[in-house]
């Protein structure tokens, strides 16, 4: 990749950027690619590999049927969630935090 791509690139990338962290960043991308209609042109326009980003689709689809199949609600905190300092902290994961099935990690 030339050094005006690169750059063209890593603009491109840095508008899906979050501060929170990588996860969400990836969140971001996956959002934009869905909103896209999963359209590979909107893939090469911005940089991302189409194939990374449908091997994402199919794992979000797994973890889905692994929801239903043990009838878990999928349940989004949405795009307004900020995660505060005190949800980081292992004592607020406990089993209510998530499904009520299991006890509490460790």
């Amino acid at each position: 990749m030339h050094h005006l791509d690169q750059t063209q690139a890593d603009q491109k990338r840095a508008k899906f950027f979050q501060p929170e962290g990588d996860h969400l960043t990836l969140l971001a991308v996956y959002e934009g690619w869905k909103a896209s209609k999963f359209s590979n042109p909107w893939c090469h326009e911005n940089y991302i590999q189409a194939r990374a980003m449908k091997r994402a689709q199919d794992v979000r689809k797994q973890l889905i049927a692994i929801m239903d199949r043990y009838k878990l609600d999928l349940v989004s905190a949405g795009a307004a969630h900020t995660l505060h300092h005190d949800e980081a902290s292992p004592q607020a994961h406990s089993s209510t935090a998530c499904c009520n099935t299991h006890p509490p990690m460790p």
